[in-house]
């Protein structure tokens, strides 16, 4: 009414609320035995509730990544989060779900570059961010260029790198219907509200990801900063109190991850090069803890164990038979 505001900012609120309001409604009916038919269907058919990472070990948590449910990954810079995402979302592809991608911090050819080093598994990231190839290299460029194409289609993969703010990110949810939403990262997403504490601003936007996630039946995975106080402890390896604005992240999310790379704490040590940990903070359906993990970041590629760093990437034939 005033011309101040976005049009579609008022759109989306609107639409959320409107939502939650029916949802609420008094004379909504509730049936016993429809709840039940749904609760033993997917006892039966997990699939259709929990969605599978792609690590053996990680799925050993809590079976899966769950519809309706938020996942926060957290790391330091440098520490491989942004490519455990990518990783993640690689594999969540692979079987065959629907991913939606919001580049916050890095652009979408930047991105890209990544996942041509991560799907081809010969090509050297650091050589593609020079620009420095053979006639090898840049045949390999244009195979493993097909092969993304086909994988990553419009029809199962969407990502954005200039939304800025939540309200547009849920019209393209809406749009899209993902299976699993991943966001890197939330403190990126421009405040939409009238809350002035970053704590309560960051508050909302889990929160509005938490209502997107249960209306839309899918995961999310939001990736977050940690806050500098790691840096004055003794032992540098995450806690849910490192979780930037923990509190209000915290208690809305059901899985927090950390990625702790010792290679970079530790003075870069060679043995440390290629082992990565994942530390389980919070699992409210399943178990807390920490496993070894392997860590390529010229591949940009990790791995369940050390074992699997030396097993050769897949041939061209191989990735020709995926039936995408």
């Amino acid at each position: 009414m005033d011309n101040k505001v976005d049009a579609l900012d008022v759109l989306v609120t609107a639409h959320t609320s409107i939502g939650e309001l029916i949802s609420l409604r008094p004379d909504s009916t509730f049936d016993i035995n429809d709840a039940l038919g749904d609760a033993i269907e997917s006892i039966q058919n997990t699939d259709k509730l929990l969605i599978k990472t792609g690590f053996e070990n990680v799925d050993k948590f809590a079976g899966g990544l769950t519809r309706g449910e938020i996942t926060i990954v957290g790391g330091r810079p440098g520490h491989g989060k942004s490519t455990m995402l990518l990783n993640l979302l690689s594999n969540i592809l692979a079987g065959k779900r629907k991913v939606l991608l919001f580049n916050r911090e890095l652009t979408n050819v930047e991105v890209l570059k990544k996942l041509l080093a991560l799907e081809s598994g010969r090509l050297s990231y650091s050589m593609i961010r020079q620009g420095i190839y053979d006639v090898d290299q840049l045949q390999e460029l244009d195979r493993i260029r097909g092969f993304i194409a086909k994988k990553y289609c419009a029809s199962r993969f969407r990502m954005y790198d200039k939304i800025r703010d939540f309200p547009t990110s849920a019209t393209e949810i809406k749009k899209f219907k993902p299976d699993v939403i991943v966001d890197d990262y939330i403190q990126l997403i421009t405040p939409t509200g009238k809350e002035e504490q970053r704590r309560l601003q960051l508050e909302r936007i889990v929160n509005d990801y938490k209502w997107i996630a249960k209306e839309y039946n899918c995961s999310v995975i939001l990736a977050s900063q940690l806050n500098r106080a790691i840096e004055t402890r003794g032992t540098q390896r995450p806690q849910l109190s490192d979780l930037a604005e923990s509190g209000a992240i915290e208690q809305v999310a059901e899985n927090v991850f950390f990625v702790y790379y010792p290679y970079k704490v530790q003075g870069g040590k060679p043995e440390e090069k290629n082992k990565l940990v994942l530390v389980a903070a919070k699992v409210r359906y399943g178990e807390t803890g920490s496993i070894q993990m392997a860590y390529d970041g010229d591949k940009c590629k990790m791995y369940n164990s050390e074992d699997e760093l030396f097993v050769p990437p897949m041939t061209e034939k191989q990735q020709d038979e995926i039936p995408f």
